[in-house]
């Protein structure tokens, strides 16, 4: 007996994130008071996640960043030096 069916699943992906602790405006120096690290879904491979708080040394908002928001690479940009 051979018989076809159809499957459908729902995959979810959650992985570790900074995310931030308080609304951050754009063009405001980046620190770890800023921000806490939280088990975040992943909705879109897209938007790289900021994983650990290395990656903000030395970085600005590149937009103004919302309280509970997760970091991507897209929200960040070097530090501007004068």
């Amino acid at each position: 007996i051979v018989a076809n069916a159809t499957l459908n699943a729902q995959v979810r992906w959650y992985q570790e994130a900074l995310v931030s602790t308080r609304n951050i405006p754009r063009g405001e120096a980046l620190s770890t008071d800023m921000f806490t690290m939280m088990r975040r879904e992943i909705p879109s491979l897209a938007a790289p996640l900021i994983t650990t708080i290395d990656d903000i040394d030395g970085m600005e908002a590149s937009r103004t960043i919302p309280q509970g928001k997760t970091l991507t690479y897209g929200t960040l940009k070097s530090e501007e030096v004068i």
